[in-house]
């Protein structure tokens, strides 16, 4: 399908619907919150607790920490 994706490929962007697939050895199946979090550069367990649903929108529409901590080292850079 068009959301699938093997283990060995870069991730699709990842949004607030659970429509994300992993392909192994020719199966499908959805990410777990856990691996949503993670592609998302979340630390392991950020989710634990939270129910599917909500945490699949919370990552989806989340900017990813790796990305925010330098977008706000660049702005702390400059002044």
């Amino acid at each position: 399908g068009a959301w699938g994706r093997s283990i060995h490929s870069p991730s699709t962007t990842v949004t607030c619907q659970n429509q994300h697939w992993l392909v192994r050895r020719g199966e499908y199946r959805l990410w777990s919150v856990e691996e949503t979090g993670r592609v998302m550069g979340f630390p392991s367990g950020y989710f634990d607790g939270v129910p599917r649903t909500a945490a699949i929108n919370m990552a989806g529409n989340a900017v990813p920490p790796p990305a925010g901590a330098e977008v706000i080292g660049q702005v702390l850079a400059t002044l």
